[in-house]
């Protein structure tokens, strides 16, 4: 894919669709996000918010 995880590992090969989001700029974080990040849109039109939720549900170990 040209793209790696932040810990350096593959992402995984069943990923058909994921959208890349840069709420800073080209030069800020870049977050690859995938169809419930579009979800969480359509509940709160905020990037800063869906990206919160998200990283949230990753400390917690959610799905």
């Amino acid at each position: 894919m040209g793209i790696r995880r932040l810990d350096g590992q593959a992402f995984p090969a069943d990923i058909t669709s994921a959208t890349l989001v840069l709420p800073g700029g080209a030069t800020s974080y870049a977050f690859l996000v995938y169809a419930n990040y579009q979800v969480l849109l359509k509940w709160n039109r905020s990037n800063y918010f869906a990206l919160t939720v998200g990283q949230f549900a990753d400390k917690l170990g959610g799905p």
